[in-house]
């Protein structure tokens, strides 16, 4: 099953002296953003706001870290690649 990130805005529209959430979401609300940005389940999700408001951090169910930018999700993905069992023996050429 792939990983989705949906955003939906929770304002109340009604109110333009203050913001104030709404209490649920209805079904006529749809999200300002919908996106695939994992191969499988999501784990762990975070926002890197207030210093990196449109950066998006998870982790999915296979492993992959990936960070991505909500202004243009397709273009601007980083995934760190994790590595399985231990590290590589290293040998000092003296």
């Amino acid at each position: 099953m792939p990983g989705f990130v949906a955003i939906f805005d929770l304002s109340d529209d009604t109110d333009t002296s203050m913001y104030i959430p709404k209490k649920s979401l209805t079904e006529d609300d749809i999200p300002t953003f919908y996106a695939l940005v994992a191969d499988t389940y999501i784990v762990a999700i975070t926002s890197l706001s207030p210093s990196n408001p449109y950066l998006i951090g998870l982790t999915s169910f296979d492993g992959q870290v990936a960070f991505f930018d909500l202004r243009s999700p397709e273009s601007d993905t980083f995934p760190l690649h994790r590595q399985r069992g231990t590290p590589p023996q290293q040998t000092a050429n003296f």
